[in-house]
């Protein structure tokens, strides 16, 4: 997908426009046809102060047919689509909440509503399709030839996924630059909505004197009489499709009045309305013949200023749920390679950390203690993490088994059940029932987020697309952490497996861009309450533990739980040489060098 210029620039005009700020309209004849009647159906057109209809309100179904072939002077939607088509299809209004039995200015408030909140519709013709994921290239079949060594084979396997991988990453770039072309285009939109909405708040009246218009019709002057004393003309005026009238005067020489009087073919009324408070008044009036025009008199005793209540509803909510803008994941899932490795662990792993937990005996629960747990391997928007959950579930047993943390004190988030949503809600449940004496642990196992531009670290959600995550402020590392120190606990240990350089397990989180791996923001902390160990630094990535079914970090974590290490400091060094030694054996490029900050004086 290619967004023109001109269709960005077409957008950013319409969002400019704004509703004169003004608390005062002139009702007149427009010279438009009475809307109330299918054989004068008209367009409404937001530019020229009146409304194009984009689509059929439920509350008004019925009201409006569409009409093909319509010329459209300036087309938003030819432009957008890249094309330059002389007629466009259009819907035309053939019945009105103007027209209805309801009380003349009962109708005018509802037909006001009706108009400020179509004023801040999008135009579905300018939402564009999602774009559709390319079909990713099928794993390769590679067969062990019985005259090559498990290397030979494991080298020519290596080659054919790199290859596929190269095909992917192409597809992934493509995908993701019409992706974020989209995704701008629909960000573009959803400014103009909240211009336009912002706009509709502001100057309230502008619709209700278009609802005043539509509904009264043209006003309508006959003379009744004229004070040739005071030189002062008398007319009954009344709305051509509404019960409205009353008398008013207007200053007309003496020499004129004879061939005014006589001319009420050529009248041309303009009545005045303000707005005070929520009462509309009547403030002038004018009348223009010909090429004379000539001013009411509001000193005379038959002319005054009238007051009508109105109900503006300023207060009332505008939907602006009607379209759903909704940004597009530009990232390319590829789950080939995480199945693989899941089968293999199934069919040849047990679980070691299991059955070691399984055959100790647990401590005394300690009411003390609390522990929040976040372990997401199954994401919606993103790669898997592999064995993330199965090492989230070790450490809430060996924090109850061997920490002494009581299991109603555990509150613990698996896969679909850490979504945005509930991480907020439980974490500040737990946090609402710590007290000042007691110990809160924190375990974070899954993708770890350098928001660009800053690179600021955040947690990612189970429900939540990485580019987007910078958009809801609660998940950035920093204020995870902010909550935690703030709270009514003595001392605080954060356990994060995960390295927040944007990649894990040697593969990029955020698809298509330049760079894989990027460094991190510093996060600070209350390091007088509070310590911190991560699974590695700077540019590194967290690695599963495939030969123990684990993540690497946390698999010595909770070894070393039960080797009975409890002093913090003990506790990284042990942890951080066994994770160092082993992803050096992984590779150069999958080394991990776990890191401790804080308080180091807390003992578990």
């Amino acid at each position: 997908m290619r967004v023109s210029a001109a269709a960005l620039c077409v957008i950013s005009f319409f969002s400019s426009q704004a509703f004169a700020s003004t608390d005062k309209f002139i009702y007149q004849d427009l010279g438009k046809p009475n809307i109330c009647g299918q054989s004068s159906a008209t367009v409404w057109d937001v530019n020229g102060g009146e409304l194009i209809v984009d689509g059929v309100p439920e509350v008004y179904q019925g009201a409006y047919v569409k009409e093909k072939n319509v010329t459209r002077d300036v087309s938003t939607i030819a432009i957008l689509n890249g094309e330059n088509p002389e007629v466009v299809n259009q819907l035309r209004m053939v019945a009105n909440p103007a027209c209805g039995t309801e009380p003349t200015f009962e109708r005018i408030n509802l037909l006001a509503q009706y108009y400020r909140q179509q004023s801040t519709n999008i135009d579905p013709s300018l939402v564009p399709a999602e774009i559709s994921p390319p079909d990713l290239p099928l794993p390769p079949v590679i067969e062990k030839d019985q005259f090559e060594t498990k290397v030979q084979f494991q080298a020519r396997v290596n080659l054919a996924m790199a290859e596929r991988d190269k095909l992917i990453a192409s597809a992934q770039q493509k995908y993701r630059s019409d992706v974020t072309a989209r995704n701008n285009l629909l960000e573009e939109l959803t400014r103009r909505q909240s211009h336009l909405v912002g706009a509709a708040t502001d100057n309230p009246i502008y619709f209700y004197g278009q609802a005043f218009q539509a509904v009264m019709g043209k006003p309508v002057f006959t003379p009744k009489s004229y004070d040739a004393e005071r030189q002062v003309m008398f007319f009954d005026f009344k709305a051509e499709t509404a019960d409205y009238k009353h008398s008013v005067a207007v200053n007309v020489p003496q020499q004129q009045a004879k061939a005014v009087f006589n001319a009420a073919e050529l009248y041309e009324p303009q009545l005045h309305y303000e707005m005070e408070g929520d009462s509309l008044k009547l403030t002038a009036v004018s009348l223009k013949v010909g090429e004379e025009t000539f001013k009411g008199s509001q000193t005379d005793e038959s002319f005054q200023a009238e007051s009508i209540s109105v109900a503006l509803v300023d207060d009332k909510k505008i939907d602006t749920d009607g379209i759903q803008l909704k940004l597009q994941n530009p990232n390319l899932v590829d789950k080939f390679q995480l199945k693989a490795v899941m089968q293999q662990s199934e069919t040849e792993l047990g679980d070691e950390l299991l059955t070691q937990l399984s055959s100790v005996d647990a401590i005394a629960e300690d009411k003390t203690k609390w522990l929040f747990n976040i372990a997401i391997e199954k994401y919606d928007n993103t790669d898997d993490v592999i064995y993330s959950r199965r090492s989230g579930e070790a450490v809430s047993l060996a924090a109850n088994k061997l920490l002494g943390v009581p299991q109603r004190h555990i509150y613990a988030l698996y896969d679909e059940q850490a979504t945005s949503g509930a991480i907020k809600d439980k974490l500040k449940l737990m946090l609402s029932h710590v007290k000042p004496q007691d110990t809160v642990y924190f375990y974070y196992n899954g993708h770890g987020i350098p928001a660009l531009p800053d690179n600021d670290p955040y947690i990612l959600p189970h429900d939540k697309i990485p580019d987007f995550i910078k958009d809801d402020s609660y998940f950035r590392l920093n204020n995870i952490y902010q909550l935690l120190s703030k709270s009514n606990a003595k001392s605080v240990v954060a356990f994060v497996d995960s390295c927040f350089s944007g990649a894990t397990d040697g593969v990029s989180v955020i698809k298509g861009v330049a760079a894989s791996r990027l460094v991190p923001k510093k996060v600070g902390i209350d390091d007088t309450k509070m310590a911190v160990l991560t699974a590695g630094r700077n540019k590194e990535y967290s690695n599963m533990y495939a030969d123990k079914g684990h993540r690497l970090f946390s698999y010595y974590l909770v070894q070393e739980w039960l080797n009975g290490t409890r002093q913090l400091t003990e506790l990284h060094n042990v942890v951080s040489g066994k994770v160092q030694a082993r992803s050096f054996e992984m590779g150069d490029l999958k080394q991990q060098h776990p890191e401790m900050y804080g308080n180091p004086n807390i003992t578990l």
